[in-house]
């Protein structure tokens, strides 16, 4: 029977592997866990997965870097900026910007998917590095959006302003920056 021996309870009686396993890939650590644990009230468990990792090695000196100042340069323009403190290992870097509206954490909508540039390939130096981006996003204080809800149709949602990140990618790991922002 299932009960006879915990250990295998889950694999037998559920068909789930509830073993940890790991592989180390050119990508990275690739880990996968499971909930293991027998809930007797409504099968929800609100607490995080804990993994923890000993004896670990970086496999790469990372890029360091920080987001700093955007300015707006006319209508629909706007001029982001990063600094690289330290390139590491890295001979060759891609460099970018994401950015959003920033909305209130009230507004259903609120977590946007992140725009990106296009991305800069440049030679490994530290330094500041400047790009132009345009977008409607930055002309705009209002969404054009409308809220649909109940069917009436609301006023359009005010965009606070605009929440931006530098971003790097090294050796084709993609690394994301300080998170900063604009306010209207």
């Amino acid at each position: 029977m299932c009960w006879d021996n915990p250990a295998t309870w889950w694999n037998i009686c559920l068909g789930v592997d509830a073993t940890l396993y790991f592989e180390q890939t050119p990508e990275g650590l690739k880990i996968s866990v499971v909930r293991a644990q027998r809930i007797y009230n409504n099968h929800q468990w609100p607490n995080p997965l804990v993994v923890k990792l000993e004896n670990v090695m970086p496999a790469m000196d990372l890029v360091q870097f920080k987001t700093t100042a955007a300015t707006a340069l006319s209508p629909g323009q706007m001029n982001f900026e990063m600094e690289i403190i330290d390139t590491g290992e890295a001979s060759e870097l891609k460099l970018g910007f994401e950015y959003r509206p920033l909305r209130s954490s009230l507004d259903k909508d609120f977590n946007i998917p992140w725009s990106s540039t296009d991305l800069m390939p440049v030679n490994a130096t530290s330094g500041v590095y400047k790009l132009i981006v345009a977008d409607e996003l930055f002309k705009n204080p209002q969404n054009p959006d409308k809220k649909k809800g109940g069917g009436i149709t609301n006023a359009s949602v005010s965009i606070s302003g605009v929440e931006y990140r530098a971003i790097v990618y090294q050796n084709n790991l993609k690394i994301e920056g300080n998170t900063m922002a604009i306010k209207k």
